[in-house]
């Protein structure tokens, strides 16, 4: 899955979309609202659409969004979570997600926040 210069707009919406509209927020003290998630399923899984390539530029936007905040604690493994539980982003997307070497500020770190669910993941395979 390349990164395709079409896709590009989800790198900037996607955060914002997510964030705005899903945490509540003190500066350092982000904290992600499953629900509100759940009551926008539709409107992102419009603009997703079960697609790899928009599943995957909307991890790398979650990527930059949590890189920016100065990797809040447990706010991107309650993002892949919801986006997993609420099946907006599939395994697929998720692994290849967590294997490129594409959008690498912030990425090491992101990683080991979601060590658990990796490991979840590839158990419940």
């Amino acid at each position: 899955m390349g990164r395709e210069r079409e896709t590009d707009w989800l790198i900037e919406a996607c955060p914002y979309f997510f964030f705005n509209n899903s945490s509540e927020s003190e500066k350092g003290k982000e904290k992600l609202e499953p629900k509100y998630i759940s009551v926008r399923n539709d409107l992102l899984q419009t603009y997703i659409d079960h697609k790899p390539v928009f599943e995957l530029q909307a991890l790398f936007a979650l990527q930059a969004l949590v890189t920016r905040l100065g990797h809040p604690q447990g706010l991107l493994q309650g993002f892949f979570d919801i986006l997993y539980d609420e099946d907006i982003i599939h395994d697929d997307a998720l692994v290849e997600w967590e294997k490129s070497g594409d959008e690498p500020e912030g990425k090491e770190t992101a990683l080991k926040q979601v060590v658990q669910f990796f490991k979840w993941l590839r158990e419940a395979e």
